[in-house]
């Protein structure tokens, strides 16, 4: 009788178990849900909004302090997905992308639904990038997705009324005493 050869010895398979668990621990597979959605954070309030028939899934950026962290420190941003900054009223934010390894397109919306503009960076940039008029909201997505869907400034975007400003966030001022 021929002895049968064995494909993977237990060194092979503990290695190949190691190196799985590192992947997915690191976060470098983006986990799908059963709606086709990459996870993309822990914790986020998660949205879908449409641009010109194309289906986004965004996180929701609605305190001062999700403003602040936002895409910071991600290396990737799955296809269809990024970030929508919401603010309290329309203002003229300042983003920089310096910690924000991502290249990244942001269109600025004004409160009643229109791109403004669109701005691209690139990763790292240390640039300030800023609307030219007061916004209401911005959407950040991987670099060229406007453009390769002809999606341009006077695009109007229809946003779920989830999309709002979150103001329990905010700090109440300290009283005198």
């Amino acid at each position: 009788m021929a002895k049968s050869k064995k494909i993977f010895n237990p060194v092979s398979l503990l290695l190949i178990f190691a190196l799985g668990t590192f992947i997915m621990m690191r976060g470098g597979c983006p986990q799908q849900q059963r709606d086709g959605r990459a996870r993309i954070a822990e914790d986020v309030n998660i949205a879908e909004i449409e641009i010109e028939g194309w289906p986004l899934y965004v996180e929701i950026a609605n305190t001062p302090e999700l403003h602040r962290s936002g895409l910071r420190g991600r290396e990737n941003l799955p296809p269809g997905h990024g970030m929508i900054y919401v603010f309290e009223s329309s203002e003229k934010p300042t983003f920089m992308m310096k910690d924000t390894p991502v290249e990244l397109s942001i269109a600025f919306i004004n409160e009643d639904g229109l791109i403004e503009e669109i701005e691209e960076t690139a990763g790292g940039d240390r640039r300030e990038v800023k609307p030219e008029n007061p916004i209401k909201f911005a959407l950040a997505l991987r670099r060229g997705f406007f453009e390769d869907h002809t999606v341009t400034a006077g695009t109007k975007i229809s946003l779920p009324a989830s999309i709002s400003y979150d103001t329990s966030a905010e700090t109440p001022a300290e009283e005198e005493g």
